[in-house]
């Protein structure tokens, strides 16, 4: 009950499955070519970061609770785009997905009554929104380019 991963997630699900393994390898393997297209996306680089963080935290075999810290990051860089694109869509789903993270180190204890791991689906529903956002700043001409090197002067 204490892993807030992918695994983790997986073998609260299926306890004593001999697919939890291999569900969960094809899983991680999916993960990092997300990670790969998410890095290349156009999207700013906070929510690239921040993604980039939750999509670790997911293929991460062994992380416990204490390792929740690394989910500051996403938190501050969501929290960045949050406020600073009020009129957006997702900014009300990107609110509540931020406040799931915040409850995250909690989850366990649910985990005990109920074989679901929330802090995972709360990490995947950010990670998707992170995603969606790269992927409509590319397609509305708002990425930022590869390398913001400013012009120098002749």
């Amino acid at each position: 009950t204490e892993l807030h991963s992918l695994r983790g997630f997986l073998q609260l699900l299926f306890p004593h499955s001999p697919f939890v393994n291999f569900i969960s390898l094809a899983g991680t393997a999916a993960l990092l070519a997300i990670a790969i297209r998410v890095w290349k996306g156009g999207s700013d680089i906070g929510v690239r970061w921040g993604t980039l963080v939750l999509l670790t935290i997911l293929a991460s075999p062994h992380l416990l609770t204490y390792d929740l810290l690394l989910l500051s990051i996403p938190v501050l860089t969501f929290a960045d785009w949050a406020v600073t694109h009020r009129d957006d869509r997702r900014h009300a789903a990107v609110k509540v997905c931020l406040l799931l993270l915040y409850l995250a180190p909690f989850s366990a204890n649910l985990a005990r009554l109920w074989p679901v791991q929330t802090s995972v689906i709360a990490i995947g529903a950010l990670t998707y929104l992170g995603i969606s956002l790269g992927r409509n700043a590319a397609e509305s001409g708002h990425a930022q380019p590869e390398s913001a090197v400013p012009p120098q002067a002749a």
